[in-house]
């Protein structure tokens, strides 16, 4: 058996598994272009809404007519737009892979008995998170790939070239995206009241949201209609707490409304969620 020449991953390092990335804290805008090229198939372009997926799995679907007895090669991408989570080699005998590089993935694979891919099957798949929109490529290349024929090695790929045609070897890279999951945020609200001749003398601030299970930052907006319009400017809405500041002044008794849109932001697994309450406040 040859011995490979670098340590590294696994021969299709372009699956690219959208789901679960999760870049904490970011709500996703926009969409990514990737593109997956290699030497040893057809080049693809993948286009993503980040809107709603946040994670994608690349992967490198192998068929020959000979079982693979060795495998050399190395992944490349850039992190800048996406997060590299997971790298495997399937249906060989043992696989070295080294991912502690920047923007690459190095692997090789052996196989006495040679990994039957006869019927076809993945060879390598990659798992990504999606960090920003824009435009990436992901180079999966192959310096050797060997074959076992008539108790024989024969080589397919050397040097990172098709040597041996005969084999029948074909490749085909592909992915698969996971959508984002629905925001679990909950908002309940609760009646408050004020006398009317504490205002007279001063500021109060109530609170009466109270939000649970959001997943992202979370963010409070008043909005003027529906807001009882005489005190509208009298009012304001903390942006990070929700607190309702009501200034000192007159203020006849009665209901005041109050119109206020939360947003939980989102992440790479959630999806943003925007609700809007309204908040009454008895003057007494």
């Amino acid at each position: 058996m040859r011995i490979l020449k670098r340590t590294t991953a696994v021969i299709l390092s372009a699956l690219l598994l959208i789901s679960l990335f999760t870049v904490a804290g970011y709500t996703a805008e926009g969409k990514l272009t990737v593109n997956l090229k290699s030497n040893v198939a057809d080049a693809k372009t993948v286009t993503y809404d980040l809107a709603k997926s946040s994670t994608f799995t690349a992967s490198f679907n192998v068929k020959a007519v000979d079982k693979i007895i060795n495998t050399q090669g190395y992944m490349t991408y850039d992190r800048d737009c996406i997060t590299l989570t997971g790298f495997e080699l399937k249906k060989v005998g043992s696989a070295i892979i080294n991912k502690n590089q920047i923007n690459r993935v190095d692997f090789n694979s052996s196989d006495i008995a040679g990994a039957d891919f006869t019927k076809g099957g993945d060879l390598v798949v990659a798992t990504f998170k999606i960090v920003k929109a824009g435009s990436t490529d992901i180079n999966l290349d192959f310096d050797i790939i060997t074959a076992t024929k008539n108790d024989k090695d024969v080589e397919i790929v050397s040097d990172g070239k098709v040597v041996d045609t005969s084999a029948a070897l074909k490749g085909a890279l592909s992915t698969t995206a996971s959508s984002k999951k629905a925001n679990p945020m909950t908002v309940k609200v609760a009646k408050k009241s004020i006398k009317a001749k504490t205002l007279k003398k001063k500021n109060v601030t109530v609170k009466a949201i109270t939000v649970k299970k959001a997943k992202g930052t979370v963010k409070y907006v008043k909005v003027k209609k529906g807001t009882t319009k005489k005190y509208y400017k009298k009012i304001t809405v903390n942006s990070k707490t929700g607190k309702i500041k009501f200034k000192k002044g007159k203020y006849k008794k009665g209901t005041v409304k109050v119109v206020v849109k939360i947003t939980a932001k989102g992440n790479s697994s959630y999806k943003s969620k925007t609700v809007t309450k309204t908040v009454k406040v008895k003057i007494k």
